[in-house]
């Protein structure tokens, strides 16, 4: 459980360091788990180093990832901090060079917790966590994104070349607190978070646990239903084959009878099968990102 002061600077800086919150025993488990898992992933396609791989980690060959996903020090402290929570992903990366300035919700009204796990040493030059203090509060979120190079046109799937190089030339030129981290450290934060990463070695190891909030008001539960259609449709996975199409029936299965499990599962089928603007707003994309407008 997070205690007053960090729920504080949580909630006032939109990020948070754990430190030793993973026993050795843990890390040594969680860092042979993601090698077999990568084992896994060559044999489909092998690894060439030229783009990042991610690897879903709700599998039979990391049944210690998968478990954390749901421990009271992952999924509890998102609750503490947000209430109900609504699972995203835990997944498994092979990251690959430096990330932009971005931030990982699809909109503003869909927010929550990510929780990285870095299986090796990282520092500002090794590819450590940049974030911008405060930026998933607004207004100064939508101020930070006029800043070039940290708005969604840079980060953005369909960024030209020149856009891609001049966002990576610019990371080390914004002011930012540079999250420090090693094995058994957590590194929290709200998805609505600015952040980047400089530097490191390709094929580095970290695993992310990602949680979105219960939705309330008419924004929230617009992008919480295309959010969960995303996660429960069968999607197309060519690009990524090592990857099963959805969620994996064994664990939407739930043979243990995990409680938090089986909300989480209930939220997702609930949200899932309703229909979107029902409620007076939609859902609009530009640069990759949504917006709400009013129907």
């Amino acid at each position: 459980m997070l205690n007053d002061a960090q729920l504080q600077h949580f909630k006032t800086f939109g990020f948070l360091i754990l430190k030793n919150a993973l026993s050795p025993d843990e890390v040594r488990t969680m860092q042979g788990e993601w090698t077999r898992r990568a084992q896994e992933t060559d044999q489909s396609v092998p690894f060439d180093g030229a783009r990042t791989r991610d690897m879903m980690a709700l599998s039979a060959t990391t049944p210690f990832i998968a478990a954390l996903f749901e421990d009271d020090r992952l999924a509890g402290m998102g609750e503490q901090i947000f209430g109900r929570l609504i699972p995203a992903n835990a997944i498994a990366h092979r990251y690959v060079g430096a990330s932009q300035w971005h931030y990982d919700a699809g909109g503003y009204d869909a927010y929550g917790l990510k929780v990285a796990v870095y299986l090796d040493p990282v520092r500002a030059p090794t590819g450590a966590l940049r974030v911008l203090p405060g930026t998933h509060l607004r207004p100064y979120h939508d101020e930070v994104a006029q800043f070039d190079p940290i708005g969604p046109r840079w980060s953005r799937a369909a960024a030209t070349p020149e856009e891609k190089k001049r966002a990576l030339a610019g990371i080390d030129s914004i002011p930012c607190y540079v999250c420090n981290s090693d094995p058994g450290d957590l590194v929290a934060f709200d998805l609505r978070t600015y952040h980047a990463s400089l530097g490191g070695r390709v094929d580095r190891r970290m695993c992310s646990f990602t949680y979105y909030h219960y939705p309330h008001t008419p924004e929230e539960i617009e992008l919480t239903i295309l959010n969960t259609q995303g996660h429960m449709r069968q999607r197309d996975n060519a690009a990524d084959p090592w990857n099963p199409p959805g969620l994996p029936a064994e664990w939407l299965a739930n043979p243990h009878n995990n409680p938090r499990r089986a909300d989480w599962i209930n939220s997702l089928q609930h949200f899932s099968q309703m229909e979107p603007e029902q409620r007076g707003v939609k859902a609009l994309v530009e640069n990759g990102k949504w917006s709400i407008a009013r129907v």
